[in-house]
């Protein structure tokens, strides 16, 4: 069964990815994050959260550099390279090891840089 901290956690992450990160803000983007990586979810949640990540990914690969909240750029090396959004400026510079992200945000990537 689905963590109900889940769908709550969804919807402002939903919110942070639409709206926050595109008028340069979204300081608590890796933190939601960070947070539904712990929670259950069911099919539909979790296929909500690829498209997030993926929408998250594609914003910080080709987002104009002012229009990035710098802090979403600095990189926390004290994390671990799996939790990616903890990552997001070695991403950008293409220096995060792709080959750890799954599949659906490699081929995001690939995309974006074509």
């Amino acid at each position: 069964m689905a963590d109900r901290r889940a769908e709550n956690a969804l919807k402002t992450l939903h919110e942070v990815v639409w709206y926050s990160l595109d008028f340069g803000h979204g300081a608590e983007y890796p933190a939601i994050r960070d947070d539904l990586a712990g929670m259950d979810m069911d099919e539909p949640q979790a296929e909500r959260l690829r498209r997030l990540d993926e929408l998250a990914i594609d914003y910080i690969l080709t987002a104009d550099l002012d229009d990035i909240w710098p802090g979403l750029l600095e990189d926390h090396p004290d994390r671990p390279i799996e939790r990616w959004w903890w990552h997001l400026g070695a991403i950008r510079r293409g220096r995060y090891p792709i080959e750890t992200l799954p599949e659906h945000l490699q081929r995001a990537i690939r995309e974006a840089s074509a």
